[in-house]
Order: structure tokens, then C-alpha cells, then sequence
């Protein structure tokens, strides 16, 4: 179960490095709130839940993180925008601000301990990290500038600001604000036992703007939080949900320490975008393995991908969005092969090699 040198393996593969072993990561909380027989709703419902839930998962299947991702929506209901959710759908938002200069002014940085929702998290960082301490890494949860900026005015609003010089200048400006709000959000965590960010950056992708859009409105506010993060110690995780190699190549240059290689693209074609610049993570399938395929069909995948990635070192494997509806058989295929394969040969005189074995 876990490891002390997690945290020193994270940041060797982060320097394009070779780990002494393959860490497991798995974006698994809707299947952990489901295998510790509770609701999504009360799984957020209270710090204690959300800590056991997670400890007993990282006790099960020996992950080497604990990703208190929660929902998306978590920054945003202190400043007013109303967030919904209940029983098993997450929680999002179903309110937003107006793509106005007057509403930009009046954006104010919360006080995160005194939000109810965000109390549950903060609550839950301290108490995992007091129980597993440094044999696992812990993660609290922010949106990337403009992906914030984006959610709070909503997409529709937002992608029509493109055309509008006067309305994208409130969009940088609202970007501005969030990379503010996020590394104070950041640093709260962190004074609670966060040991590093999982950075959502999915409406700064290909699957919505430009790279020339991205360089122009998302690149600098990212380069600035990451190294704003990085300089108080914290770990940057990066989840673009991208599978374009061009955007890959432009996240490693924002100084992020790793990045979630989207489904689509092969382990090793994203590997070579990064090019050492940005450790890679990655990249299975959760609803075509882990809810759909049998266990026999998810460990020869998983072993696909754990010896494609971790050739060269520069890697940990991660997965996509796990649902509820995964079964217990193929998640326990997915954490035996990992850890079957994802061992490294010591070198000897003449080099090593990165077999699965």
C-alpha cells in the first residue's frame, strides 16, 4: 500500500526522469464514493465521509494519491453563482456572471474557510494527511484561469466575447481575477495538507479554442500560477483532457510538472510532445475498460499502456474520469498490472531495460 518515495519518484519523472517504480493514479471518486456504499451527495456531504471513503479506497486498491477533486463548481458559489447537484449527479454550475466590466469589479477573493462546501475539503486534506502522511500525494483541486473565467460567464457567453474586442478585454480581465482567486485557493489547501494541485484546464483545449487563442488568453495567467504554486512547494497535475500533440507541446511550456494525456492520443505519441519538458500521465479508458470490458481485457490494456509509458522514464499512469458503474473486478485487474508491470529493472553496468515483468 503506497510508498514513502512517492513524493521523490512524482518529481523524478517530473524532470523526464526514471522513477524506481511506476506511481498509480486514478481519477476514481464517484467509484470510491459508490464502493464505500454512499450517495455522490453524501460523499461531499461531510469531512469525515469524504476522508474514509478515499482512505479506504487508497487501502483497497494502493493508490499512490488521494485526488479530493470533489466537483467543479467548488470556488464558484462563494461568489454567488448557483451550484447544483443531489444524489449522484456532481454538482455544477447553473448561474453565471455577466460579461461585464462593473460585474469584473466586483469579483472579491472569498474567505475559504468560512464557505460550508469548501470547509468539507479543507477538513478532509488535514485529516489524510495526517493519517498517510508522505506514503501518498495528496491533491486539493483548482480551475485554471481561463477555464474559470470561462465557466463563470458561461461557454455560450464567453466564445461569443471572442469576436468582441471590448467583451474579451472583460475576459482577460476575469482571467486575471481567477489566477488571484486560484492560488489563494491553492495556498489554503495547501496550509491544510495538500501536498499538491490537480489543475483543471479543459476549456483552454483543443476541444474549444486555438493554440494561438490559448498562447494569447491562457498561457501567461497559467505560466504565472504554476510558478507561484511551484515556488511554495506544491506539485502541479494538469488535466487538459487533450489528445492534439500541439497543445501538448504548448502546456509543457508553462511549467506544469505533469499532464494528463487524453484518451485518444497514444502514451507514446504524447510522451514525445512533452519531450521531457512535462512528466506524462495516462491514459485509460475508464468507461470502455473499467465499467464495459472484462478484467482479463482490462489488465492486457492497462499492460499496453504502463510499458509503452514508462519506457524512458518522464511517467506515472493515470486514468480518465472513472464512473460509478465501474466493477470491483476490473478496477482490481487495473491496480494488480500497474503494479505487476510498472516495476523497473535496476540498471546494471550496461543499462537496464523497462520490461513488464
Amino acid at each position: 500500500m503506497a510508498y514513502p518515495g512517492v513524493h521523490e519518484d512524482f518529481r523524478t519523472l517530473a524532470r523526464g526522469g526514471t522513477p524506481t517504480r511506476v506511481p498509480f493514479f486514478a481519477i476514481s471518486q464517484e467509484f470510491d464514493a459508490r464502493r464505500y456504499g454512499v450517495s455522490y451527495a453524501e460523499y461531499l456531504s461531510s469531512a469525515d465521509t469524504l476522508f474514509r471513503a478515499q482512505a479506504a479506497a487508497v487501502r483497497a486498491l494502493d493508490y499512490d494519491w488521494v485526488l479530493l477533486q470533489l466537483h467543479d463548481g467548488l470556488e464558484f458559489e462563494p461568489l454567488g453563482l448557483e451550484v447544483r447537484g443531489g444524489g449522484n449527479i456532481l454538482p455544477g454550475i447553473f448561474s453565471h456572471l455577466p460579461l461585464t466590466a462593473e460585474a469584473v469589479r466586483g469579483l472579491r477573493v472569498p474567505d475559504f474557510a468560512a464557505c460550508p462546501q469548501i470547509r468539507v475539503l479543507l477538513e478532509a486534506l488535514r485529516r489524510t494527511k495526517a493519517e498517510f502522511g508522505d506514503e501518498v500525494i495528496v491533491l486539493g483541486r483548482i480551475a485554471a484561469p481561463f477555464t474559470a473565467a470561462v465557466l463563470c460567464h458561461g461557454i455560450e457567453n464567453s466564445l461569443m466575447a471572442l469576436s468582441d474586442p471590448a467583451s474579451l478585454d472583460v475576459l482577460r480581465r476575469t482571467t486575471e481575477f481567477f489566477a488571484r482567486l486560484e492560488r489563494a485557493f491553492a495556498e489554503e489547501q495547501a496550509a491544510w495538507g495538500a501536498d499538491g494541485m490537480w489543475c483543471g484546464d479543459c476549456l483552454a483545449s483543443s476541444k474549444l479554442i486555438s493554440p494561438a487563442l490559448h498562447r494569447r488568453m491562457a498561457f501567461d495567467a497559467n505560466v504565472e500560477l504554476i510558478a507561484a504554486l511551484k515556488s511554495r512547494g506544491q506539485s502541479v497535475f494538469y488535466e487538459p483532457a487533450d489528445d492534439d500533440p500541439g497543445f501538448m507541446r504548448i502546456y509543457a511550456e508553462e511549467g506544469i510538472d505533469a499532464i494528463n494525456v487524453g484518451i485518444a492520443l497514444d502514451i507514446v505519441e504524447g510522451k514525445r510532445a512533452l519531450d521531457g519538458r512535462a512528466g506524462a500521465l495516462g491514459n485509460l479508458d475508464a468507461i470502455r475498460f473499467l465499467q464495459h470490458a472484462t478484467p482479463e481485457a482490462t489488465a492486457a490494456e492497462v499492460e499496453r499502456i504502463v510499458t509503452a509509458g514508462k519506457a524512458g522514464g518522464g511517467y506515472a499512469f493515470c486514468t480518465d474520469s472513472i464512473p460509478r458503474d465501474a466493477t470491483e473486478e476490473n478496477m482490481r485487474a487495473m491496480a494488480e498490472t500497474v503494479r505487476r508491470c510498472g516495476r523497473y529493472e535496476r540498471k546494471s553496468a550496461k543499462g537496464g531495460s523497462a520490461r513488464c515483468g
